[in-house]
């Protein structure tokens, strides 16, 4: 992913609301994944989660917040979307209509619970996203915010974390891998003796990885 510059970083967190309080919409899909082999989600802004879990089907589950009182942020919740595509194997998830700017106050929580075996793709542009149970191929990406992941240890061959400006860190096999700085360095493990590869990259902010 492309780095982003520290002062529109900065420009981006500023924008997100601070205390969003009133769901003022619930958007909620089940989608088949019999024949899934790979999920990809694209999110530009919110609280993200994603668990694996053992049903054979994606279950989409978004609430959309505003401050109270605020008629365009309500105005702008009624434009989102939840779209999905299948291509062949592949699943590509999408939040739509996202506002420009400063989002008119509109807070986005999202919960994604996926096969867990299958490979998951999870872009988030801004905010907080968490994945836990996934024991397919892991691709993480947040552009500026945090970024947590708790995996089991028995599926995991390899973790890359790589933050552009920011900490890393790395618990697995009882050890502790950590970087931090204005550059930061790549965190690069090998020794798992599972058979999924993870890569979590943050532009501006925070990664944490667990394997248990």
């Amino acid at each position: 992913m492309k780095k982003l510059a520290l002062p529109l970083a900065a420009a981006l967190l500023c924008a997100l609301p601070a205390s969003a309080d009133e769901t003022v919409r619930h958007l909620e899909k089940q989608i088949p994944a019999n024949n899934i082999q790979k999920v990809s989600l694209d999110i530009p802004v919110g609280e993200v989660r994603v668990d694996g879990w053992d049903q054979p089907q994606v279950h989409v589950d978004v609430k959309l917040e505003c401050d109270r009182g605020r008629d365009a942020c309500r105005e702008a919740a009624q434009k989102i979307q939840v779209l999905y595509t299948q291509n062949d194997d592949k699943l590509l998830i999408e939040l739509k209509n996202w506002p420009k700017l400063n989002g008119k106050g509109l807070e986005a929580h999202v919960r994604i619970q996926v096969p867990r075996q299958l490979g998951l793709k999870a872009d988030l542009g801004v905010g907080e996203m968490e994945i836990a149970g996934i024991e397919g191929d892991l691709d993480a990406d947040v552009g500026v915010g945090e970024l947590d992941i708790t995996l089991p240890a028995s599926a995991v061959a390899s973790v890359t974390a790589d933050t552009g400006v920011g900490e890393a860190d790395l618990s697995a096999n009882g050890r502790h891998y950590e970087s931090a700085g204005l550059v930061a360095k790549t965190i690069k493990w090998n020794k798992g003796t599972g058979s999924s590869h993870v890569n979590a990259d943050v532009g501006v902010g925070e990664i944490s990885v667990r394997l248990q």
